[in-house]
């Protein structure tokens, strides 16, 4: 892409993933970061995604990851956390997210997530995982939370990397 004085290069906006307010093959990429796992069903929002996409173009999404064993800890940790110490949905505090019932927070399977792009004509450019954490500890100590991160950071260079808390995955509108 070239560079034209004047020329639009980016466009943030709010509005509904899944009433996207562009014209077909609009954009050449696509950023859907922390959006996918609040929907009840992601399959309107990925169909907007493919159609504002120029063929070529690059959606770059992020979602929680499912098979992570953090991530499993994590959520037997939370049911444990409301089953048994009577956490309120209404938990006050800066992770309160974690205990409120009102909120979708659904996992991915990243291998559904693929399968469920490249049906939509999408081919996966690339994939990462990222974050080796356990958010339920900055209830306890966000330092302690974000040493155990930086701890265990290495896994990222290793075949243990699909054990990321996060999916990240580039795929490309053919």
């Amino acid at each position: 892409m070239r560079f034209v004085e004047g020329e639009e290069r980016a466009h943030f906006r709010v509005g509904d993933i899944e009433k996207l307010e562009f014209e077909d093959k609009y954009f050449d990429a696509v950023l859907c970061v922390g959006v996918l796992e609040y929907l009840s069903d992601d399959t309107i929002a990925l169909k907007e995604i493919a159609r504002v996409l120029k063929p070529g173009g690059s959606a770059i999404l992020t979602v929680p990851n499912m098979a992570s064993p953090f991530a499993l800890l994590e959520k037997a940790v939370i049911f444990i956390a409301k089953a048994f110490l009577k956490i309120p949905s209404s938990a006050s505090g800066r992770d309160s997210l974690l205990f409120r019932d009102d909120i979708t927070d659904r996992y991915y399977y990243p291998w559904r997530l693929n399968a469920s792009l490249k049906n939509r004509g999408f081919k996966i450019s690339k994939k990462i995982f990222h974050a080796y954490r356990l958010a339920f500890l900055n209830l306890l100590s966000a330092r302690l939370s974000l040493s155990f991160a930086q701890r265990l950071e290495w896994l990222n260079k290793t075949p243990l990397s699909w054990m990321g808390v996060n999916y990240i995955v580039k795929a490309t509108r053919k």
